[in-house]
Order: structure tokens, then sequence, then C-alpha cells
């Protein structure tokens, strides 16, 4: 029986330091889940409260992980989806480079967003945004740390639903910039992780090499995803947790 399985009169007369504390289900904590929410803060926290040579940095940051795969174009695209917020939307807080869609057309909207409203499942691939959304979210840290879910992204959407104001709004390119080419991590596990689909990302980009680097990048409308407040997903009952996130939420800057 793991830890987590265990019933809570059990772990109770087993004195386990956590014993009062599982999460919405009944389950115990997991580090290698909780790991992931408190990565993903810490780093926040790092780049606009602690590396010294952002101290006045009030321009964009793109969250990356390791397993993405970008394309050479991806600054360029950047700075014209920049231009479009700039032109047809000034309340948006973030510009995503990178999406999930099955088919990416390049020749048709490969120099296409489309303007929305930040979903977890559909736009936590190339995050853009600066320290005016960071603070919006450290406002909100008492519900970040508490809402019992262990992913970052989720939680996120539940901050968008009910305490940053008016939501976070986006710009999103129909044709992503960035592929998801780990074949194994948290949430997928396989007996080949030679990273398979670099050769796949990188046939498609050769393949549409002309349509990179576009001169403009124009809107192709509004999304039309309902939004809903996500029912958490459990393994971040643990206070321990809610104690640690806190902390790097209210860790006093050394510079």
């Amino acid at each position: 029986m793991t830890a987590h399985e265990m019933s809570r009169k059990l772990t109770i007369k087993k004195k386990c330091n956590n014993a009062e504390h599982p999460d919405t289900y009944g389950h115990y904590r997991e580090a290698k889940f909780c790991q992931a929410k408190h990565h993903w803060i810490w780093k926040l926290h790092q780049v606009f409260e602690e590396i010294h040579v952002l101290k006045d940095y009030q321009g964009d940051v793109m969250l990356l992980e390791d397993d993405y795969y970008v394309s050479p174009d991806i600054i360029v695209t950047f700075q014209k989806l920049k231009d479009l917020r700039n032109r047809e939307c000034l309340d948006c807080r973030m510009l995503v480079l990178g999406n999930y869609e099955k088919n990416q057309n390049y020749p048709v909207i490969g120099a296409k967003a489309e303007r929305g409203y930040w979903i977890s499942s559909r736009h936590n691939m190339g995050m853009t945004f600066n320290r005016s959304l960071w603070l919006e979210i450290k406002k909100c840290a008492k519900q970040f740390c508490q809402f019992d879910d262990y992913n970052w992204d989720w939680t996120l959407m539940h901050l968008s639903m009910t305490c940053i104001p008016d939501k976070v709004r986006l710009l999103v390119m129909k044709a992503s910039r960035i592929f998801h080419i780990g074949e194994c991590g948290m949430h997928k596990k396989s007996s080949n992780c030679d990273l398979a689909k670099v050769k796949e990302a990188e046939n498609k980009l050769q393949d549409n090499k002309q349509h990179l680097y576009p001169d403009v990048v124009s809107l192709a409308g509004d999304t039309r995803y309902k939004l809903i407040d996500p029912k958490p997903n459990g393994g971040w009952g643990d206070i321990r947790d809610h104690t640690l996130c806190n902390y790097y939420f209210n860790e006093t800057t050394s510079r």
C-alpha cells in the first residue's frame, strides 16, 4: 500500500507528519507531482524578483520548457504578435507562441493569430507576459497556494476565473512556433524516450520555411471556447506545500 492510498485513520495511527491533511479525494502528497507547481512559482519569483539584471526590466518574458523545440522565426513572430497586440488588443496581457492544434496549415494560417482568454489545456506552451501580470498573480497568492491542484496551469486557470481582474486575455498564434518533443515526463511514460519527435518538428518547419518570418501577423478572430473554473485535481492538500508556496511569494528579495 502506498502512502496516498492509506486511510486517514491508518496514517494517524502511524503518526505520519501529514496525516491530518489529505487532498480533496483522500489521497496524500506525492513529491514527484507537488514539485511541478513549486518549481513554476519559484521560477517566476526568480525571474521577476531575484535576477539583478532584470531589476528594472518591464518587458516580456517567454516561458519555455526543456523539451520544447522552437522555430527559427520565433523571436520575429513574437515581435509581430506584439505589434498586433498594440493594434488590436491593448487589454491582452499574454502572448502565446505555441498551440496543440493538429492542423498546422502554415500557408493559410502561418501569419494569423486568435484573440481569447487563457485556458490551461490550450495556452500553456510558449506563454509570454511581463511584470504586470506577475504582480496580478502575486495578489492571488493565497488562492494559488491553497487551490487543491498540483498542476500550476490548472491553478492559473482558477485564478484567471476567480481572482485576476477581467481574466487573462491573450493572443495566440494559429500556426505553432513551438513543438513539444518530450516523449516522457510527469504525465506520460514510455519505453522510448529518445525525443523521436525532433525529426518530425524539423521536417514540418523545413516544409514550411517559406511561410515563416511573417511581415505582419493579422487577427483571425476570437476563440469560442467555453470558460469554466476548473475542478481541482487534488494532490495539493498538505499544508506544508501551502507554506512553502507562500514562502516563494513572500520571500524578501535579495536585491
